[in-house]
Formats: structure tokens, sequence, C-alpha cells
């Protein structure tokens, strides 16, 4: 991957291994172990994915973290939904529907620069879906946020 793709990559906060941007930029070794430095947004530790040692094992599992993130992110957009029309809020409502249909746009373009500019490889989906996976959690912790706002 390129420098400027990892960059692009780190600056949505969405890499486990963001550590080796910094170092690329300056010229500096790459810390040790950076990936395992970093872990996925919003949890206590590193991803299990990390420690996978072939890039199909880390897509097919990064994907299944993703796909567990896009459940709760569901589940809590459906928990404000009616959370909102239970104070006949309909103007939020269709607020947040908005807002989530134009995030995920965002997110899926946003997630095929890295590929984009890094022109291919092996590790061009599990770019992507590291990119997903981290976008799709760092929006579930705004939904979860919105949603404690509400006094019900």
């Amino acid at each position: 991957m390129s420098v400027a793709a990892l960059a692009l990559s780190c600056g949505a906060g969405v890499r486990p291994d963001c550590a080796a941007v910094a170092a690329a930029g300056s010229g500096q070794p790459a810390p040790h172990s950076a990936r395992s430095e970093h872990p996925a947004p919003n949890s206590a530790a590193a991803s299990p994915c990390e420690s996978k040692s072939t890039t199909l094992a880390i897509e097919a599992c990064v994907g299944q973290e993703l796909e567990a993130l896009e459940t709760d992110l569901d589940n809590a957009i459906k928990e404000l939904d009616r959370a909102l029309r239970s104070r006949d809020s309909t103007d939020a409502v269709s607020a947040l529907m908005s807002s989530q249909a134009d995030w995920v746009k965002f997110r899926d373009s946003h997630c095929s620069l890295p590929t984009l500019i890094a022109g291919g490889g092996s590790l061009r989906g599990v770019d992507s879906t590291f990119c997903r996976r981290g976008l799709t959690a760092q929006r579930l912790e705004q939904i979860r946020v919105l949603r404690q706002g509400i006094v019900e």
C-alpha cells in the first residue's frame, strides 16, 4: 500500500496500523508491531483479526466484525427511530433516515479510495474492509450518543 493510501485511511481513524504512516512520512522505521498497538475503534483490545496470518483469513475475520457492527448499527438506528417516533419527532426521523443513507454512501465511497490509490495488490479488499469496519464503529457510537440524549 502506498504511503498516500495509508495516510488517507489513517486520516479517517480507521486503520489499526496508522503508526506506520508517521514513520513512513518521516523516514523513520515503523514502530514494532504497529497493528497491535492500535485497537479497532470502540474496542478494549486489538481485533482478533490482527493475529491472522493470511490475507484471506484477515479479510474473512474483519468481514465478520464488520457484519456484526452493521447489525449493531441497524439495531441502534431502529432504537433511535422508535424513540424519536414516540416523541412525534417526524422531522428528526426523516433527518435520521436521510443522514444514514448519506453516511452509507460516504463510507463506501471514502473506503474505496485507499484501494484505488494503492492500485491493487492482495490487501486491497482488506484495506477497504478495515476502513468500513472503522467508520461503522464510529457511526455506531454516534448513533448511541444521539439515543442517550433523548429523555423519555
